[in-house]
């Protein structure tokens, strides 16, 4: 008789054959440490023996998990293989990115001693992109999402010249989305997060000054 307590309860038995031995199996659903208890009645003695098994499951983090990016930067995005359980490594293991949305783009990397890899594009237009990793482990195949929106900001005129004394005006013009440019009142620093990214103000920045 098999009984397993711990992470998971199940119970059973098996019969031996000929060489006196049988097996019990079972599937881990969660991650954790089982203990197995065997019992087997020989005559009027009853044999015990017990042992332990430690479910593990990889998972993927992907850093930062939701960013802000200009149009023309390069972006980087880190991806890191992580064991909660056991604190295993996964050094040398195929990563593959797929983003879509504002930009449509496939790549991948390999991970290093640390369980880390990155992947970086160049953000040419503004919007939002859904970015998946995805990989294989054995038989599993955990993915992780992340989101980084492009924004875009531009300053007219970009040059100029004026004589001494005159007042000269420059418009800035933040574009978080194609076709609409935001316009409206001045802006402060905006401690940028994912709830806000669709609640900023339609907005645009005036400045002035006046050479003396």
């Amino acid at each position: 008789n098999f009984t397993v307590s711990g992470s998971h309860s199940f119970s059973g038995s098996c019969v031996t054959d000929s060489a006196g031995q049988c097996a019990f199996t079972y599937t881990g659903t969660r991650t954790g440490t089982d203990r197995i208890t065997v019992e087997a009645a020989i005559g009027g003695a009853t044999l015990r023996t017990a042992g332990e098994n430690t479910w593990w499951e990889p998972t993927l983090l992907l850093t930062p998990k939701t960013a802000f990016a200009q149009v023309g930067d390069l972006y980087t995005i880190t991806v890191e293989i992580v064991d909660l359980t056991l604190g295993m490594q996964f050094p040398n293991v195929t990563v593959e990115f797929t983003v879509s949305g504002n930009h449509s783009i496939g790549d991948s990397c390999i991970t290093d001693f640390l369980s880390q890899c990155t992947m970086t594009y160049s953000g040419e237009t503004v919007g939002l992109d859904n970015i998946v990793a995805k990989t294989v482990i054995g038989n599993l195949q955990p993915t992780a999402t992340a989101r980084v929106h492009f924004w875009n900001l531009t300053l007219t005129p970009r040059t100029a010249t004026n004589p001494i004394g005159a007042v000269h005006t420059v418009t800035a013009f933040i574009t978080r989305e194609a076709p609409p440019r935001l316009s409206g009142t001045p802006i402060s620093p905006i401690p940028f997060n994912d709830e806000i990214a669709n609640a900023i103000p339609i907005t645009t920045i005036p400045f002035s000054h006046t050479v003396q």
